[in-house]
């Protein structure tokens, strides 16, 4: 039982739609996810497959789109209005130079799957540890949520990492990008101001609905940062071609 599971979350969507016609709504795969934080606060948000694309509802003014037809992802900024897209190798690639940085001050953090299976919401998991110091997350992953197998990879591979301690995690972003499912239950806790901070994400709900095309399109108003430069007199360059056509695979 999660913690606190009385709360009342908020739930956080992308941008609400207007109301559209239907045919600007596409059939998609919704996954509802609960996060239990300190402070009895929640939220719930929702992650969306349709199209071939992934997008994380709670990924608001920065946000990724996530391309399995093209193996890329695409970095939308709304506040300015812009976005760019890389193939999943060559964020892999960023993210292998990020986590190779020396931490020889600091022991690496451990990754252990240690073999225990859990039924999360009918849903069978196993369950995988990481280990550094004091602090431990503990995720249980199912290969029968039934998405892109992919995603929980390019998840990994296009999260942040910070700064001079980014190499601690190497050992484990190796092992966890072989993975194929995703997180039915997702636990993080570590020492704080002498208490325990804990934090729970669950996977609540599975279901099929219609969903707006807007929460899974860049907006075609938005600049493409990956077009080349244009005279004023050969116009901007259109932003509603595929990541194929604008050659973005062979990209990093």
């Amino acid at each position: 039982m999660v913690a606190g599971c009385q709360r009342q979350p908020q739930t956080i969507v992308p941008s609400p739609p207007a109301a559209r016609p239907a045919s600007l709504f596409v059939p998609a795969k919704v996954l509802t996810i609960r996060t239990d934080i300190p402070g009895e606060r929640a939220f719930v948000h929702l992650v969306i497959f349709a199209n071939g694309k992934v997008r994380i509802g709670s990924e608001m003014n920065q946000w990724r789109l996530f391309d399995f037809q093209n193996d890329t992802i695409t970095f939308v900024n709304e506040t300015e209005r812009s976005f760019r897209t890389e193939t999943l190798q060559a964020s892999m690639r960023k993210k292998r130079i990020a986590l190779a940085q020396p931490v020889s001050f600091m022991p690496r953090a451990r990754y252990q799957p240690t073999g225990q299976q859990r039924v999360f919401e009918g849903i069978p998991a196993h369950q995988h540890l990481i280990l550094l110091g004091d602090y431990k997350r503990e995720m249980w992953i199912s290969d029968r949520v039934l998405i892109e197998r992919e995603f929980f990879a390019m998840q990994l591979a296009t999260e942040p990492v910070s700064g001079p301690y980014a190499g601690v995690m190497r050992d484990v972003f190796d092992r966890m990008v072989t993975l194929q499912g995703f997180p039915v239950y997702d636990r993080s806790e570590m020492p704080y101001d002498g208490k325990r901070l804990v934090i729970e994400k669950r996977l609540t709900r599975v279901e099929q609905k219609n969903v707006p095309l807007s929460w899974i399109t860049v907006p075609s108003t938005f600049r493409d940062l990956d077009a080349p430069a244009t005279t004023p007199s050969a116009g901007r360059p259109s932003v509603s071609s595929t990541p194929r056509d604008r050659n973005v695979r062979g990209a990093g």
